[in-house]
């Protein structure tokens, strides 16, 4: 049976708090417990600006991507903030509507935690 986290990283704003390195601080410590679980990085919002290429946030993103974390970015949200898909990081999902991922993945068992 496969086991699978997703790990909502979402807001409105552009507030500093929660943030990539957040999640990936909570990706990594829930790997070290859940060792045998899909962990996936859904993020939506204004959020998605922390996946641009050549932001600050590439090398975290990269890491993640190499250690095998799923990172999954809303399209509607992209559309919202006029990002393409080609400027985002190497190795990034785009997940039509980050609302129904996350249902469909909660209904096929996924665990949830919003952060």
């Amino acid at each position: 049976m496969s086991h699978h986290l997703l790990l909502h990283l979402a807001g409105p704003d552009e507030s500093s708090f929660p943030d990539l390195e957040t999640a990936a601080r909570i990706a990594r410590n829930a790997r070290a417990e859940l060792p045998d679980y899909t962990i996936e990085i859904v993020v939506q919002g204004a959020k998605v600006k922390s996946l641009l290429n050549d932001g600050d946030s590439a090398p975290i993103l990269n890491s993640l991507v190499e250690a095998g974390f799923t990172i999954s970015a809303c399209a509607n949200s992209l559309r919202s903030i006029g990002i393409e898909r080609k400027q985002l990081v190497e190795g990034a999902l785009i997940v039509s509507a980050a609302v129904a991922h996350l249902a469909k993945k909660q209904i096929e068992g996924a665990a949830y935690i919003r952060l």
